[in-house]
């Protein structure tokens, strides 16, 4: 769609110095997820906007989604000299075919893994089923970390597109393939998707029928060096697009988030679908719950929920945040430090109090200091909020100590990814629906013990 605007605005703009140019569509980013509509026989409507400054040669396009009233996604394209880019890649051609061609070697030695169409893209159902229309990779040779892929577009467009989305997502797929269908990631207890790319340009036409190949490598996200702070796991690569043995195309540090199983249901179904977890829709949750056999001791559920969130943030290598637009130039990906969890306080049950015999339970339905969660924990909004920090330290791995109400959220590595897994903590948890984005709505921890009481 960007593509596709931006080459609409060039032909139709007065001035001819950009008229010709290739398009870059760079500092793609997106802050909320768009999931399937519950009724796939009703329209689902994406507005697209773009604004051009043809003195700047630049167009910055946005996506708004009606359901939610929500700006969610953004991208800048650039009009730039496409015989430029040509000269660029042809400096990396040798490095790319070296690795294409020692990829086919290690396939013919059974070092490396040869995939067929439909073995691949079976094994990328772990994710997606992808139409047949998507079905673009003829071949696929996977070996760790990185891969190549025949690639062979239909013969049909599916509309007036400047570049049509199968053929994109054909050539470009690979990347997420290594992640969420190959064996060397973990794909069974997490899932990747990409928020966010640095730059995608194609110097030459993607055409119907054309044969290409496609190669990437998937490596950590570098760290920031001017932000220690730290989000979920990353991965980044540069996905090179080769036709005859040249470089046309490149989609430059598109990036992959890990995220827990259990966020899939976010991601790619409504809130109301019966498979959804379903959260109410008030603001509180219900203030007469019952209690744990004692007031004093979390009861079992609540231990095993705790040691299991916090085995599942300790196997998962966490990576700051970005901060702000992702530069137009930048450098190749370095390898980035593991955190050491080992070293932070794990949950444990609160000791009895003095003179407490923990052996006596109430039963359900007494009406002592047993078993009304709100005479036992006094204002059920302060509780509320003490929970949402208990939960937003877990998932951000720092320690509660340091989340005060002045504590601004941006320091703490909260950014718009990291809030679609707190909120939905928050809905499974605490019963309180939020937005996803809803880092966008508050400053300080203060601010976010308000929203949620």
């Amino acid at each position: 769609m960007a593509f596709t605007l931006a080459q609409r605005i060039q032909d139709k703009a007065f001035s001819l110095k950009f008229s010709g140019m290739g398009i870059n569509v760079a500092n793609f980013e997106y802050h909320d997820p768009v999931v399937k509509h519950p009724n796939p026989v009703d329209p689902q409507p994406i507005l697209v906007n773009a604004e051009a400054n043809l003195e700047k040669g630049e167009v910055y396009v946005k996506w708004f989604n009606p359901a939610n009233d929500k700006w969610y996604c953004h991208a800048t394209a650039y009009y730039e000299h496409a015989s430029t880019w040509l000269s660029d890649w042809a400096r990396t051609t040798r490095l790319v075919t070296g690795r294409i061609d020692a990829l086919n070697a290690m396939a013919m030695n059974g070092a490396a893994n040869k995939l067929t169409t439909e073995l691949a893209y079976t094994l990328f159902g772990k994710l997606v089923d992808y139409s047949s229309m998507y079905r673009t990779m003829q071949s696929v040779i996977l070996h760790e970390d990185e891969a190549m892929a025949e690639v062979v577009f239909p013969t049909d467009t599916q509309g007036d597109w400047a570049v049509p989305p199968h053929f994109i997502d054909g050539v470009v797929s690979l990347s997420g393939f290594i992640l969420n269908g190959g064996t060397h990631f973990d794909n069974t207890n997490n899932f990747f998707i990409t928020p966010s790319w640095k730059s995608m340009r194609f110097a030459k036409p993607l055409t119907p029928g054309g044969r290409y190949q496609a190669y990437v490598r998937m490596v950590p996200e570098s760290a920031d060096e001017h932000n220690s702070n730290n989000s979920l796991a990353s991965y980044v690569g540069d996905v090179y697009i080769l036709q005859n043995g040249e470089i046309v195309g490149v989609v430059e540090a598109i990036l992959f988030r890990q995220w827990p199983r259990l966020m899939l249901n976010r991601f790619f179904r409504p809130i109301s679908s019966p498979t959804a977890v379903a959260a109410p829709t008030n603001q509180k949750r219900n203030k007469k719950r019952i209690a744990s056999p004692s007031p004093l001791l979390p009861s079992a559920s609540i231990l095993q929920e705790k040691a299991m969130a916090t085995a599942l943030a300790a196997k998962m290598t966490l990576t700051p945040p970005r901060s702000g637009p992702i530069s137009k130039s930048g450098g190749s990906p370095k390898v980035m430090p593991e955190r050491r969890y080992d070293l932070l306080p794990t949950p444990s049950a609160s000791p009895p109090l003095k003179g407490h015999d923990p052996s006596h339970n109430h039963a359900i339905g007494d009406t002592d200091i047993g078993n009304s969660y709100e005479e036992d924990h006094g204002d059920d909004d302060d509780d509320v909020a003490a929970h949402a920090i208990n939960i937003l330290a877990e998932e951000l791995a720092v320690d509660t100590g340091l989340l005060t109400d002045e504590c601004e959220i941006a320091d703490i590595g909260l950014d718009s990814l990291m809030s679609l897994v707190i909120s939905q903590k928050f809905r499974e948890e605490l019963g309180i629906e939020i937005r996803d984005a809803f880092y966008l709505e508050v400053t300080t921890v203060g601010d976010l013990k308000k929203l949620v009481s």
